[in-house]
């Protein structure tokens, strides 16, 4: 079992980075290993629930800014 960071901007809308990332998370997790997943701001797990259908859980959440970037989410998108 290893520790794996996994980096995305955010994970708080739909689009399909987002569901490359959930997959991947959701491989991870079943081949036993412990996902910490990296954002720009805290992931709203009830929205991605909603977008995809999908109740994952990481093991750790590590958000990289310590303010929201707002109508500077473009921004965000440069750390993808």
């Amino acid at each position: 079992m290893a520790r794996i960071l996994i980096l995305h901007n955010t994970l708080n809308s739909a689009g399909g980075s987002r569901r490359i990332c959930l997959a991947t998370v959701e491989c991870l997790k079943q081949a036993g290993h412990e996902v910490i997943l990296g954002t720009a701001d805290k992931t709203d797990w009830w929205r991605v629930r909603t977008h995809f259908g999908k109740t994952l859980r990481v093991d750790g959440e590590v958000p990289l800014l310590p303010f929201r970037l707002g109508a500077f989410g473009i921004y965000a998108r440069l750390m993808a």
